[in-house]
């Protein structure tokens, strides 16, 4: 019934409104729907990629300034080392002060990126060799011989001093902030404080240096290299960070380093100052204070925002550090409006689109509405005057114009609702292309041959101008691409098939991006292709490795052609494959194994305490029972039945059994974790010993007596040796190659020996260590400042692993480092062991790898390793 009344009320209705009024109202409301959605659909995808820009440019540019930096800031290390190897070589005196400072201009006329390189010794002398704007090399000195006054000295081509200028009176470089940092590094090559330049105090500078000793260690000065920072101030302010971003340098303390802003100088202001004069900076950095307030917390890349007089900010504050403990902030803030203003800018052109094409829908609609109307209302009354029997105003035309007109609605509302499906399609495609990120899209419409595409795929191209016609784009393809290329077009054309291609693009400036690209026909209601879309994807980068590799793999295939040549290149490329999967996989297995043991282990152990504690807190409450009550039969048959008097004797030895067994796995798990060592970082100084200890103890089990196999006996013979720098990991791994294949050896030559014999000759491996002192190496010939580092042997230490099973004949010797070459039976070994060993002390370690065996008497492997691998 409720029905009924519904359907009759929405009839009433119906009946009450004006047929105009339907006509036009649903059509209005449609449009404006239509044009509605769009916009806001452009709008908020508009967002999305401008949130993917802002983030890939503040990557590109804190790139870009990384690797100006680890450029600009690598040269004092080496030059620091080439000063302080010099004096201590004494290839130059340092009371001989001519002698000073011909090395200092020899050393900063080899390097054109240094621009000042100084000497200051405890007795107040200061030289210092700079290099000018203009590449003149200048001269400042002050020593006894000046009264200790700093002078600045112009030099000729042959660097004798033409003219001098005195600068400062009364100069002490050892009361100096910079000296007083650097010999705090005792030793080591450290950063001073930023501070004002000595001869030049408009202009701010930090110097890296080391403290030199002589062979007492008495503190003989310091040698640094001065780094000004207005140049990197120049080369932050030549960076473009869109329309009005900024980017600059902190310290961990917060004080300004450098900006981007020609307004603003390096200050040491701290970093909740009020006094910069660019709000953007200051406000930037106010903001950081708030969310850190310790900078030092800042270990990784942060990507924040925050508003500005109500705009967004993108900020990326992305730390810098190098090995002489130089710890910066480098932060890039980018204003959202410099993206927005385009997007704000189309929005209000489609809110003005949405009221006008409303303002055209209603004026239309009326139109449309009245015309309909009055044919429909003559329609109406010649059907009257034929029910009233007029025949004469019977109108053959006008019933043929209603069915016209009905026919003609159903085309419009048929073309109406393909009009909407293809609108629909066309914004789920933009919606799904704008999701892309880094994608570039182009559209090619096949009846008018506009071809249209967007800003990335522009800027892959290098072009500015979106001025391309799909000739000129073709054009772009790289010739050896544009046959498969036309292939594909030609087939989505024809056969309406989608395409997806890598190739490579040409861009304006010549050089040569790899691309990744798919392609999308849209046919109309016949079947044929009117229009294609396509995305573009730089994988220039990638496609770069995988050419690599193909080159690789090709080189490889031709090769193995050849007979002997092809297989060991074969097998030595496989061997590094293995390695380096071996090596991946090895320390991240066994500390998951480690951890997942140590877990329940801990648990197990922490409540085995207090088990035996309350185990004997019930024998003991058992005892009170027994003497202070007496137990009926019930409990006599039952004491007899568990037998109380043996288990009261044998649960604590139980507990204790089980403690022991938790103590052995806690020691077996620590020996793993120590083996692999997955926690540390690839080369540190190490005990060797625990190493081999750690080994010999995960081999124990193979060295035991068992019903199959004899003892075999660890002979050690430690040395005093000193702690050694070198891959931990890789060193275990040595280790156990060597001792496996020493266990193996034996084991296979005692299966073959009587018990008699095993008795009389038992089976033992002895390991020995012991520390190699350098001896200095005669030199000969004019001393060259580039190869002193070769003439002093390293201090090294040397393991030999020796054992008395059937030994190694000499033709298998030769043969033993080779990849994949075993004697061990099909299945029991890959040959690759000894070949990973040789590599990794002969590549990583710099050191040798030895065998010495006799058949019949046994074999020996001799390690030798440098102490230090930074000088090896």
């Amino acid at each position: 019934m409720s029905k009924r009344l519904l359907k009759r009320w929405v009839n009433q209705i119906a009946r009450a409104v004006p047929l105009r009024s339907i006509l036009v109202v649903p059509f209005v409301l449609q449009t404006f729907i239509a044009v509605g959605l769009t916009g806001w659909l452009s709008l908020r995808n508009g967002q999305e990629a401008v949130n993917e820009v802002a983030t890939q440019l503040r990557q590109e540019i804190s790139n870009k300034i990384e690797q100006h930096l680890d450029y600009y800031l690598k040269f004092p290390v080496f030059i620091n080392k080439i000063d302080s190897e010099a004096i201590y070589h004494r290839h130059f005196n340092i009371n001989d002060l001519a002698s000073i400072e011909e090395h200092l201009l020899n050393i900063i006329q080899l390097f054109p990126n240094v621009n000042s390189i100084l000497f200051a010794s405890e007795e107040k002398v200061f030289i210092e060799a700079r290099k000018l704007s203009d590449n003149q090399i200048v001269l400042f000195s002050s020593s006894s011989d000046t009264n200790f006054s700093l002078f600045y000295y112009n030099l000729d081509s042959k660097w004798n001093k033409i003219k001098s200028y005195k600068m400062i009176d009364n100069l002490d470089p050892r009361q100096e902030l910079w000296y007083k940092n650097i010999i705090n590094g005792k030793g080591k090559t450290v950063w001073s404080k930023v501070s004002e330049d000595l001869e030049f105090e408009d202009e701010l500078a930090i110097i890296q240096g080391i403290a030199l000793y002589d062979e007492n260690q008495n503190l003989l000065g310091i040698t640094g290299v001065k780094i000004s920072l207005n140049h990197i101030n120049q080369f932050l302010q030549n960076l473009r960070i869109g329309q009005s971003g900024q980017t600059f340098i902190l310290d961990q303390s917060g004080k300004l380093i450098a900006s981007s802003s020609p307004e603003i100088k390096a200050s040491f202001q701290s970093k909740n100052s009020v006094s910069y004069q660019q709000n953007l900076i200051q406000s930037t950095m106010q903001f950081l204070f708030n969310n850190f307030r310790d900078f030092k917390q800042i270990k990784t890349t942060q990507n924040l925002c925050f508003k500005l007089n109500g705009e967004q900010q993108f900020v990326q504050v992305v730390p810098f550090n190098d090995s002489s403990g130089l710890q910066w902030l480098i932060v890039v803030v980018i204003p959202e409006s410099d993206f927005m203003d385009k997007i704000y800018e189309n929005t209000r052109i489609t809110i003005l689109l949405c009221i006008t094409a409303l303002f055209v829908a209603i004026l239309l609609g009326s139109i449309t509405s009245r015309w309909v109307t009055q044919s429909i209302q003559s329609m109406s009354q010649a059907a009257s005057a034929i029910s009233q029997g007029d025949w004469n105003k019977i109108v053959i035309g006008r019933t043929k114009e209603l069915f016209d007109l009905a026919q003609l609605f159903n085309k419009m509302a048929k073309q109406l609702q393909l009009s909407f499906t293809a609108l629909k399609q066309r914004e789920a495609n933009l919606t799904e292309a704008q999701k892309l990120a880094h994608i570039g899209s182009w559209e090619w419409d096949l009846r008018t041959h506009n071809f249209t595409c967007s800003d990335e795929l522009l800027r892959i191209l290098g072009q500015e101008d979106n001025d391309l016609t799909f000739h000129h784009y073709y054009q772009l393809i790289h010739l050896d691409d544009q046959y498969t290329y036309q292939e594909m077009i030609h087939q989505a054309i024809e056969e309406g098939y989608s395409f997806e291609l890598d190739y490579r693009m040409i861009r304006i400036d010549g050089s040569i991006r790899y691309v990744y690209g798919k392609g999308q026909p849209t046919v109309n209601s016949q079947g044929k292709t009117i229009r294609l879309l396509g995305t573009v994807m730089d994988i220039s980068e990638r496609k770069l490795a995988e050419k690599a590799l193909k080159n690789s793999e090709a080189e490889l295939k031709q090769k193995t052609q050849q007979l002997e040549q092809t297989l060991e290149e074969l097998q030595k490329t496989q061997a590094h494959l293995i390695q380096s999967e071996k090596m991946s996989s090895l320390g991240q297995l066994v500390a998951g194994i480690a951890h997942e043991i140590n877990n329940p282990v801990s648990f197990i152990y922490g409540n085995i305490i207090f088990a035996k504690e309350y185990a004997e807190n019930l024998i003991e409450l058992i005892e009170i029972y027994k003497h202070s009550y007496q137990p009926n039969s019930e409990v006599i048959e039952k004491t007899e039945a568990i037998d109380l008097e043996y288990l009261l004797q044998d649960f604590p030895k139980l507990i204790d059994s089980m403690k022991m067994g938790a103590d052995r796995i806690q020691c077996i798990v620590k020996s793993l974790r120590n083996f692999s060592r997955l926690d540390e970082s690839p080369i540190k100084n190490i005990d060797i010993h625990e190493g081999l200890e750690n080994t010999l103890l995960i081999l124990q089990s193979r060295l035991k007596n068992s019903v199959e196999k004899a003892s075999i006996e660890i002979i050690k013979d430690y040395g005093n040796l000193p702690k050694v720098e070198c891959y931990a990991g890789l060193l275990n791994q040595v280790f156990m190659n060597i001792l496996v294949n020493a266990i193996d050896a034996t084991e296979e030559y005692n299966s073959h020996r009587s018990e008699l014999e095993l008795q009389k000759h038992p089976s033992w491996i002895k390991i020995k260590t012991e520390f190699i002192q350098s001896q200095p190496l005669a030199s000969s010939g004019l001393y060259s400042r580039f190869n002193r580092f070769q003439i002093v042997a390293q201090d090294s230490i040397r393991i030999r692993i020796q054992d008395n099973g059937p030994g190694i004949s000499e033709s298998t010797q030769k043969r033993l480092f080779d990849p994949f070459f075993t004697t061990k039976p099909l299945g029991k070994g890959t040959g690759l062991g000894l070949s990973i060993s040789y590599q990794i002390i002969t590549e990583k370690h710099r050191g040798q790898l030895q065998c010495l065996s006799e058949t019949g008497v046994g074999t020996e492997f001799i390690i030798t390793i440098p102490v230090s691998q930074s000088h090896a």
